[in-house]
């Protein structure tokens, strides 16, 4: 097995907490992504205009801080070569505010929430809460709204608990009910003339505009607490799913050179709560894009189906660690650890995209670097999740693999995982990428 640098290990961990303070919500993670294309020097292109493609040319297109799919054109057409994608999603669950939710309630304001995608609910509570998301803003002199992302970044919520004295089964376990048990106490020290719309304040004063230029926009409650580093490859973080696998697609993305394969990486919104959107992967964002590409390549409609089964995709998102509380929870012929390798996740049910045929060219890669690889089989009484593999699958026709770092504590305001398995998981991407054949 590789042998990973204690500095490359180091600088790994950083980069990814580093990545993970900077992404609060998708909407932050949008940013931030799209700025470091940018800072690439990637074009950006519209989806309402004409394209002018150049071989090796570098692009992204962007989405309504939803989807963002940036690629390199190869110097070969899609036809010959395919496509390389690595795809992953940058939504994590969250608590987001209800328009108009704010009401006064025992000598204070309160926030209405409701609950986004599958959070751990108990790990909301009693955790001081941040504000942050996307504002759309009216400036005069502009022809229409903007959208921008911001973060507070210093804590102004808080859900209390209800006192043990009064709920003395809470240890025995306890429901909390979306609507009466999760709204939070708005704590933030506003001028009296701003308090009928306290949240437009704190987020104009953040952005340095007017409150009266907010006209919308979605916002969302945030763990205010930022990433913390435990000795010299662990990571204790919220968002990990699935941060993490944007960031390795990124990293490994932005870290390639130009080659015969036009090569893709793709950021979903929306996987949390199904991936039916605009932005999702249940949509037809990357294959009318790809469409286009191949057009624009000078294939036609059999080109076109030429260059979708010669491409090849990998789905990266977070996968379970075994538990080891909780070992009936788990398969014992498919131990999962911390540190151990990314994760190729299998399901009878399709549930995950991985087939035998896509496995064995990341068994390939993961031999020739040296790296290691674990399996993860779900037990046969126990349900999996899915991911945007089998969603973009049906969408595409592209053959595909899921795989993903191992965490533990998944959808909680603290998960935690392993540098050195990010750090191997970069490593797969990249080499992934510069492969003309897979």
């Amino acid at each position: 097995m590789q042998s990973i640098p204690a500095e490359e290990l180091s600088a790994a961990q950083k980069q990814l907490q580093h990545f993970i303070t900077a992404c609060p919500t998708m909407h932050n993670a949008h940013a931030e992504i799209e700025k470091r294309l940018s800072n690439l020097g990637a074009k950006r292109l519209e989806e309402t205009e004409r394209w002018d493609l150049s071989p090796g040319g570098l692009y992204y297109i962007s989405r309504e801080q939803g989807a963002i799919m940036s690629f390199r054109m190869g110097m070969r057409s899609p036809d010959e070569t395919g496509f390389r994608i690595a795809a992953a999603h940058t939504d994590s669950p969250l608590l987001k505010v209800k328009p108009q939710s704010i009401r006064t309630m025992g000598g204070g304001q309160v926030l209405n929430v409701e609950v986004y995608g599958g959070p751990i609910l108990s790990s909301w509570v009693d955790r001081e809460l941040t504000l942050a998301g996307s504002a759309l803003i009216k400036t005069s002199g502009e022809k229409s709204p903007r959208l921008e992302s911001f973060s507070l970044q210093h804590p102004v919520a808080q859900i209390p608990n209800l006192a043990i004295h009064l709920n003395r089964e809470i240890n025995k376990g306890f429901e909390y009910n979306p609507q009466t048990h999760l709204q939070a106490l708005l704590f933030s020290s506003i001028s009296e003339e701003h308090l009928s719309k306290p949240l437009e304040y704190l987020i104009a004063e953040a952005l340095g505009i007017e409150v009266t230029q907010i006209i919308g926009g979605d916002w969302y409650l945030v763990p205010s607490q930022i990433p913390v580093l435990y000795n010299d490859h662990t990571i204790s973080s919220g968002r990990i799913d699935n941060l993490a696998g944007c960031h390795a697609v990124l990293r490994s993305f932005c870290a390639t050179q130009a080659g015969d394969t036009t090569q893709v990486a793709v950021f979903y919104n929306h996987e949390e709560i199904g991936s039916m959107s605009l932005s999702g992967a249940n949509g037809q964002f990357i294959h009318g894009n790809l469409r286009r590409i191949c057009l624009l390549s000078g294939a036609d409609e059999e080109g076109i189906t030429i260059s979708l089964a010669k491409s090849f995709q990998i789905s990266v998102d977070a996968a379970h660690a075994n538990h080891p509380n909780y070992p009936e929870k788990f398969d014992p012929a498919y131990p999962v650890e911390l540190g151990k390798g990314p994760v190729v996740k299998i399901s009878a049910l399709q549930r995950y995209a991985t087939t035998p045929v896509t496995m064995e060219p990341i068994r390939q890669i993961c031999e020739d670097l040296g790296v290691p690889f674990q399996i993860m089989v779900n037990r046969s009484d126990v349900p999996s999740g899915t991911t945007i593999g089998p969603l973009s699958v049906s969408r595409t026709d592209i053959p595909t693999i899921d795989i993903g770092i191992p965490i533990h504590a998944m959808h909680s305001t603290r998960e935690i995982g392993s540098a050195t398995d990010h750090h191997h998981l970069i490593q797969i991407l990249t080499e992934m990428y510069n492969r003309n054949h897979v």
